[in-house]
C-alpha cells in the first residue's frame, strides 16, 4: 500500500510540474497568428536552465536586443515567467522535467506570437525608436529563427533571434 501511495503521489507531482510548465510558458499568455505595424529585428539570449539554478547568469535572466535601421535598443531583465520553466532549454538540457521537444519546438511554443514580455520592458525597448506600447496591439515575436541551447559554465543558455511586431487580435 505503502509503495502505491509513492507512485501515486509521484505522479500527481509530475503532472503539477507539467501544469507549471504550461502556465509559464504559453498556457494562460494571449497568442497572436496576425501581425501589423512595423517590423524590428531581434536577438534574444536567457536562462531557461532549471535544473542549475546558480551560475553567472541567474535562472530566468533574459537580455533582448531590438534593432531597425541605424535605431537600436536593448533590455537586460529577470522573468517570472522564464524563471518557471521546468522543461529546460529545450526540453532536453536544463529540464527538471524533460520533454525532448527539440529547441525549435519548445522556442516556438514559448515564444512566437505570445505576449510574454512584461509592460517596463516592453516599454523601454520601443522607446527609442518613438513608440509608446498599446497594450491592445502587444510586441510579439512574429517569427523566430536560430534557436540554440549553448552549455556556459554549468547552465544551458538559450538564444534565437526573430522578428517582432505588434499582435493583431484576429475578429
Amino acid at each position: 500500500m505503502r509503495r502505491m501511495l509513492t507512485i501515486l503521489g509521484l505522479v500527481v507531482m509530475v503532472s503539477l510540474l507539467q501544469a507549471a510548465e504550461a502556465r509559464a510558458g504559453a498556457g494562460g499568455i494571449d497568442t497572436y497568428r496576425s501581425f501589423a505595424g512595423p517590423a524590428f529585428s531581434a536577438t534574444v539570449v536567457l536562462n531557461a536552465d532549471a535544473v542549475h539554478t546558480t551560475g553567472a547568469v541567474p535562472e530566468g535572466t533574459v537580455a533582448i536586443k531590438l534593432t531597425r535601421g541605424n535605431t537600436s535598443s536593448g533590455v537586460l531583465f529577470d522573468s517570472g515567467i522564464v524563471s518557471g520553466f521546468t522543461n529546460g532549454c529545450d526540453g532536453t538540457n536544463g529540464a527538471t522535467t524533460p520533454t525532448g521537444e527539440g529547441v525549435e519546438a519548445k522556442t516556438n511554443t514559448r515564444f512566437l506570437g505570445t505576449d510574454w514580455l512584461p509592460n517596463a520592458e516592453k516599454t523601454a525597448l520601443l522607446a527609442p525608436f518613438g513608440i509608446t506600447p498599446d497594450p491592445s496591439h502587444p510586441l510579439v515575436f512574429s517569427d523566430i529563427s536560430n534557436a540554440v541551447c549553448t552549455e556556459v559554465g554549468g547552465v544551458w543558455i538559450l538564444s534565437f533571434a526573430g522578428t517582432m511586431q505588434f499582435g493583431k487580435k484576429l475578429q
